[in-house]
């Protein structure tokens, strides 16, 4: 991990144990991180000083992270993990699947998407995890909108889905 301070990169000791994956923050002091791979993956946080270890190693690699603030943040990866955090603990999600999740992106704590291997697409309502149709066979890496009938999903050979919230 490396910091710039305006002039200059640092190194700065670096908690994680395998690949950084995905980051994702609310400012300077309250960055997430998840790292991972294979068996493998942990959930670090930044508070502005120093990055911290939560989770050790959760047997899984992990993808991506997203909140809405830092008392709701959702994790993604490997088996169809899906993990919140809520400001005092990580609770693992039923996703409902068991391919890889690979990013995950959303317009608030019950408007939440989450895209993988083989096209998956997981839509959360604030209460459960549903699979939305695709249209497509190919591995998903990453997923942005700007609203929630204005969603992109992005992946393997080229390949682009938007889903325009009907």
């Amino acid at each position: 991990i490396l910091h710039y301070d305006g002039n200059e990169w640092t190194p700065m000791e670096n908690p994680a144990n395998e690949w950084i994956m995905d980051v994702w923050g609310t400012n300077s002091s309250d960055v997430f991180a998840v790292a991972g791979e294979w068996d493998w993956g942990q959930i670090l946080h930044y508070d502005g000083d120093v990055w911290e270890d939560m989770t050790g190693n959760l047997g899984h690699a992990l993808r991506g992270v997203w909140g809405t603030n830092s008392d709701d943040v959702f994790v993604v990866g490997q088996n169809g993990t899906i993990l919140h955090y809520d400001g005092n603990e990580w609770e693992e999600m039923d996703s409902g699947t068991n391919l890889e999740l690979n990013s995950v992106w959303g317009t608030s704590s019950s408007d939440v998407y989450a895209v993988g291997d083989l096209g998956t697409i997981l839509h959360y309502d604030g209460s459960s995890w549903s699979a939305m149709s695709s249209g497509t066979g190919q591995f998903l890496h990453g997923v942005w909108g700007s609203s929630g009938s204005d969603v992109f999903a992005v992946g393997n050979h080229g390949t682009i889905v938007h889903y325009d919230g009907t």
